[in-house]
């Protein structure tokens, strides 16, 4: 990897072609392992504290300081239903909070207020469950509209429970595929997470998603084991677009 100095600018969050390679990391020295193994975009999380476990703000100041202009930085603030107004250290692109247990609230009041408290170049991300029904959370299409009210640039479909179905199995690629163009519609570029595995990337990446993340799969199936680099390798070669024989 081209060793990168503190006045090299951070790549930009969105680049044309495939899906950028997001992994989730909970230690810098997870985060200097996903960056050699071929990450676009480091996501800051602790898998012990739930689907989108907010780590504790001294590990997300180190890995900022570790991934520094290398890569933009996205971090996990756990649930909207349980944030109290705490940002993140400053340095990520992106917030993001998860939308488990709002079905059927005016949720939308609470995010709206996370969004202009949180000061990320790229807002405030809302993370809406595949699993619904498990999460209690609500529709896809409602989220993508809320988000873009409140200047949202991101918007992440994931998993609630983490052992089972990947978002892609719950889905289907035609509903996926509809996803992202209801986000596009709405200025929103969609990052597809939840549970998938290295054999579904080249799915994934086919639909058309601006990302894709990934915690499990680089972790040898189990998101709280260790991060392995030859894994988010090999995760990264399967995103690459394949050459075409004209």
């Amino acid at each position: 990897m081209t060793p990168l100095t503190a006045d090299t600018p951070t790549p930009p969050l969105t680049a044309g072609g495939a899906p950028r390679l997001l992994v989730s990391v909970r230690s810098p020295r997870e985060a200097l392992d996903a960056l050699a193994g071929g990450a676009a975009i480091v996501d800051v999380k602790e898998p012990a504290a739930g689907p989108l476990g907010r780590a504790p703000d001294r590990v997300v100041a180190e890995v900022l300081a570790v991934v520094a202009s290398r890569a933009p930085t996205t971090v996990a603030l756990g649930e909207l239903v349980d944030f109290a107004g705490q940002p993140p250290p400053p340095g990520a692109a992106v917030a993001k909070l998860g939308l488990a247990g709002v079905a059927g609230e005016r949720w939308w009041r609470p995010f709206a207020r996370a969004a202009a408290a949180i000061a990320c170049p790229a807002g405030l991300a809302p993370v809406v469950y595949a699993d619904a029904h498990a999460a209690s959370g609500p529709a896809f299409s409602e989220a993508a509209e809320v988000a873009a009210d409140v200047g949202s640039r991101w918007i992440v479909l994931d998993t609630y429970g983490k052992r089972g179905p990947s978002s892609l199995r719950l889905w289907g690629e035609q509903r996926i595929a509809e996803a992202i163009a209801v986000a596009s519609g709405h200025g929103l570029r969609l990052v597809l997470a939840g549970g998938l595995g290295l054999h579904e990337l080249p799915v994934a990446a086919a639909l058309g998603p601006a990302a894709v993340g990934l915690r499990g799969a680089v972790c040898g199936g189990q998101r709280g084991g260790r991060l392995r680099r030859e894994l988010v390798r090999q995760a990264a070669l399967r995103l690459a677009p394949r050459p075409t024989i004209a």
